[in-house]
């Protein structure tokens, strides 16, 4: 279960829900996820989980925050190092 932690990002939380999103390293199977899911369903209060790919349009849209993001961050740092140069 632990070779799933380095590869497993927060993708949202609204206090009931949390969804994860897990990058294959290797082939990994339905069943191998499944199966570290009922062995977290023993240890943590989980009542239900699933199991899905992501669609291509969750795909397009990730790289387009991801693009978003990295445009914000530029206008950010820009903008401390003209505050700080002051």
């Amino acid at each position: 279960m632990n070779e799933l932690a380095s590869f497993t990002e927060v993708v949202s939380f609204d206090g009931q829900y949390l969804v994860l999103r897990i990058q294959q390293k290797d082939e990994l199977t339905y069943g191998r996820l499944y199966t570290i899911m009922e062995e977290l369903q023993k240890r943590l209060p989980l009542k239900e989980y699933s199991c899905k790919q992501a669609t291509l349009e969750q795909i397009f849209n990730s790289f387009a925050q991801q693009d978003q993001l990295k445009l914000f961050n530029r206008r950010v740092s820009s903008r401390k190092a003209t505050t700080l140069s002051i």
